[in-house]
């Protein structure tokens, strides 16, 4: 019979998991980028679709921001009262990623793939809280 799983590998498996979200988030954009760059020549509703000007160099910041947002509020070190944090970072997720939603209109890939990343941190904080009340109850 193999040996339980202690509660610090599962620690670090929900911050390899979260991390390396991100990191695939940053990679899909920079990608995006660079098969799509900003063309000064598209005007008007020839944009829409595309990447702007400095996109990139303005969502990579702040998908750092949400990063050390989500493990600030998570905590991933310790899961102790994990529902009540994983609650406040889904509300907190949930209404970020509305107004990214909203930002993708007529954006390029970069901005979609934010918004994203943003509502996969929101759903990931839902089930997290799920599973933590789940926990408790047994």
């Amino acid at each position: 019979m193999p040996a339980p799983v202690s509660a610090s590998a599962w620690t670090r498996v929900r911050y390899l998991v979260l991390v390396g979200a991100w990191a695939a988030t940053v990679i899909l954009a920079i990608r995006d980028a660079a098969l799509d760059p900003y063309d000064p020549s598209r005007i008007g509703t020839a944009q829409y679709g595309h990447n702007s000007e400095g996109v990139l160099a303005a969502v990579l910041p702040l998908t750092v921001v949400e990063l050390a947002v989500a493990l600030a509020i998570l905590r991933p070190a310790s899961y102790h009262a994990a529902w009540p944090r994983a609650a406040a970072a889904f509300l907190v997720f949930a209404a970020w990623s509305v107004a990214s939603l909203l930002a993708t209109m007529h954006a390029g890939g970069v901005v979609a793939l934010h918004a994203l990343w943003v509502l996969a941190l929101a759903l990931g904080c839902l089930v997290a809280m799920l599973w933590s009340l789940l926990a408790r109850r047994r």
